[in-house]
């Protein structure tokens, strides 16, 4: 009697470990929802993470911004320095940079740090797009919006790939776990990023063609190049 009472003791504890594992195994890899051009949505386990911030020192910020500037943009090239500060040494970026490291070390806080940095810049994707096309004619507007949605589109359907392969559940028994969700995010924070910029970047070139005297113009005042969040 007692050995049962004993392996049912021991068969319980072993259930409750591998349940728990599993629920913490079991988180998604749903980096961000969009609900529309102005109604970001983040998941609900995604609240209250503690943002902290530290001070960066002056070699860690300079390693930074070298980094974001050589970064730059996969399609275009853009060769006047001032305006690659204006784009890529943005605010957003800043205040990323200057939370504590301590946070990005591969667990699911790191990926929490990112889904709230991606849903910054969905409202400045949404912010961007709406600048470019107030400047765009009728025709252009209409590719413009379209290609938007199909972007927007291709990238949904990336995180459900993602999800698919990558998460618990796998439909072929991969299972990265955490590390691969803060990866993932980190990914994906990188792509609207650069979705944005490839968006200011092309208003600015209109708005500096039609703005005759640029040459002599200071850029920090040209809508094309303001962001939405400000520290």
């Amino acid at each position: 009697m007692m050995k049962i009472k004993r392996f049912c003791n021991i068969f319980i504890v072993t259930i409750l470990c591998f349940a728990s594992a599993f629920l913490i195994s079991c988180q998604k890899l749903d980096y961000v929802s969009n609900d529309g051009e102005n109604n970001t949505t983040i998941s609900n386990e995604l609240h209250n993470i503690p943002i902290t911030t530290s001070d960066t020192s002056e070699n860690d910020w300079d390693y930074y911004e070298k980094y974001l500037l050589e970064r730059g943009l996969s399609d275009y090239s853009i060769r006047d320095d001032e305006v690659k500060k204006l784009l890529f040494i943005n605010d957003i970026d800043k205040s990323l940079f200057s939370i504590d490291r301590s946070y990005f070390n591969g667990s699911m806080v790191e990926s929490n740090v990112f889904l709230q940095y991606i849903a910054i810049w969905q409202e400045e994707l949404a912010y961007s797009a709406n600048k470019l096309k107030s400047v765009l004619n009728e025709k252009d507007r209409d590719v413009f919006e379209k290609s938007q949605e199909a972007w927007q589109v291709e990238i949904d359907n990336l995180k459900e790939l993602e999800k698919s392969i990558l998460s618990a559940g796998s439909n072929y028994g991969v299972l990265k776990g955490r590390a691969e969700s803060a990866e993932g995010a980190r990914r994906f924070y990188f792509k609207y990023r650069e979705r944005t910029l490839e968006i200011k970047y092309l208003h600015f070139e209109i708005e500096r063609t039609l703005n005759r005297d640029y040459k002599e113009h200071d850029y920090s005042t040209y809508e094309s190049l303001k962001f939405k969040y400000r520290n």
